[in-house]
């Protein structure tokens, strides 16, 4: 009969404690004797900023080389030391920073040269990018349902009077940063805000994006009247008490909101600043005189060719008009290399690279009207003038790309720009332009960059920092991680 299993098992011993393997620094080295190392003739003090303390468990360095000198039966080698006069005349001691305890003995490893710290960024600079990156992340509006929309508290917001410029209001959970930067730079353009702002009331009456929009410019056009009339001492009020207040651009989004069912622009919800501007140009063609005011303004009729030399055919013949300039990002950059590689000297401009990039994009001779057959480049005229504003749009190929690839991206834009270089047959002083305003984007936020009066401006929202020349304007995008999106230049 077997014997019965117990209920319980006995519960097992626990095991004996491992030992731990002894450390590596307490060994003894098993290598030649070192050949005296010279000291240097005078302590070297600590920074005072850097306090080094040894952890608590664990040896100091000096103890370490100490300990293995004298198990090598060598002589423990201390650093000079000054004379201190103490109470009784018997102790010296090291000279230490202010900041520093007095060691009781300092081993002459800790006397080694110090390798020197690099020198820091600019303080100024530094400060800078902090604040840069502070209103960024500030302006950056957490997801969720939006808010009742406050007009009075909108109109209650005030900012600082010297301030240079009109911001616009982005309440949290509305997502206006996108609409925003559109109306920023389009009331850079001075052409079109001119043009837009002469037309008959009923010009904006008969669509609501359009009214919408005229409103908003009205109000842009009164806040800055009234920042002049107070800069320059119009106003009887205390200095310290005047304000500017943001205009609050939700007359707009509703009524983009409104139209077609609220697709692509429901409220509460971030889109793209290129779409916008789209929408108010096609808000605008339904207005009697709207088509020729945008075409007017943006509008460029293209004629595009395509001219083979070899067989002296003209082929792929076609007429459009566009009222964007479309550039991949990616190939600018790659044009920029190929240029600096075959003239290293030259710089290319901005316009001779949009030239090469639209060149990439070949078509066939035509065979069916005796064409060879072979790839050539189109040619791009155009036809009926150079429009008043060129508006530039840059695709990217990621929303948050490498830091290097927006430096050399940012490399490529010029201020100033010559249209002839870009189509045929717009030679002559109609064909240079100027950037005035430029969308940018940072992660999932837009940002908008005018240039006003000669001095460029960062205008994020309801925030307006001044920048400075078109260099500091490069040096804020590289450290800012800005890309550039839709630059529009205007004719000079």
């Amino acid at each position: 009969m077997s014997a019965k299993l117990p209920e319980r098992l006995p519960r097992p011993m626990a095991p004996a404690p491992r030992q731990l393997p002894v450390p590596v620094t307490a060994l003894t080295p098993k290598r030649p004797v070192p050949k005296a190392v010279p000291l240097p003739p005078k302590a070297v003090p600590l920074p005072a900023k850097v306090k080094q303390q040894a952890p608590v468990d664990a040896p100091a360095v000096g103890d370490d080389i100490d300990g293995w000198m004298n198990e090598l039966g060598l002589p423990t080698v201390t650093p000079p030391a000054e004379e201190s006069s103490s109470d009784d005349g018997s102790e010296t001691h090291v000279p230490m920073a202010e900041e520093e305890a007095e060691p009781e003995r300092r081993s002459w490893a800790s006397m080694l040269p110090q390798a020197p710290q690099e020198d820091s960024v600019d303080v100024e600079q530094q400060q800078e990018e902090a604040d840069f990156q502070a209103a960024i992340q500030a302006s950056l509006r957490p997801a969720g349902p939006p808010p009742l929309l406050d007009r009075q508290a909108a109109d209650e917001a005030e900012a600082e009077d010297d301030a240079p410029a009109t911001g616009l209001q982005n309440n949290i959970g509305e997502y206006n940063c996108f609409l925003n930067v559109i109306l920023q730079c389009l009331w850079r353009c001075h052409d079109f805000q001119a043009a837009f702002m002469e037309q008959d009331p009923a010009f904006a009456q008969a669509h609501p994006i359009v009214a919408a929009l005229l409103q908003l410019f009205e109000a842009l056009a009164d806040q800055e009247a009234r920042q002049q009339q107070q800069l320059a001492g119009a106003l009887q009020e205390n200095a310290a008490k005047r304000k500017r207040r943001v205009v609050d651009p939700s007359v707009l989004r509703e009524a983009l909101a409104d139209v077609d069912g609220g697709r692509p622009f429901r409220l509460g919800e971030m889109n793209d600043a290129a779409e916008v501007l789209a929408a108010l140009y096609d808000a605008m063609a339904h207005v009697p005189g709207g088509t020729q005011l945008v075409d007017d303004c943006f509008g460029m009729r293209v004629q595009e060719s395509v001219y083979c030399a070899p067989c002296a055919k003209h082929s792929h013949k076609t007429e459009y008009t566009q009222h964007f300039f479309n550039a991949s990002a990616t190939a600018l950059r790659l044009q920029l290399i190929a240029a600096q590689f075959e003239d290293e000297q030259e710089m290319p401009s901005l316009a001779a690279l949009l030239r090469l990039t639209e060149q990439q994009h070949q078509k066939s001779c035509d065979k069916d009207i005796g064409g060879c057959g072979e790839l050539q480049s189109p040619q791009h005229m155009l036809v009926g003038g150079a429009p008043r504003v060129f508006a530039l749009q840059l695709a990217w190929e990621r929303q948050q790309e490498a830091v290097q690839d927006i430096n050399d991206t940012m490399s490529c834009i010029q201020e100033d720009l010559d249209l002839s270089e870009v189509f045929v047959g717009t030679g002559g002083s109609s064909s240079r332009y100027q950037l005035r305003s430029m969308v940018g984007f940072y992660g999932a936020h837009y940002s908008a960059l005018v240039c006003d009066h000669g001095q460029w401006l960062m205008v994020d929202d309801t925030l307006v920092r001044p920048i400075g020349t078109w260099g500091d304007v490069l040096r804020t995008c590289q450290r800012g991680h800005i890309q550039p999106s839709v630059l529009f230049f205007e004719s000079v």
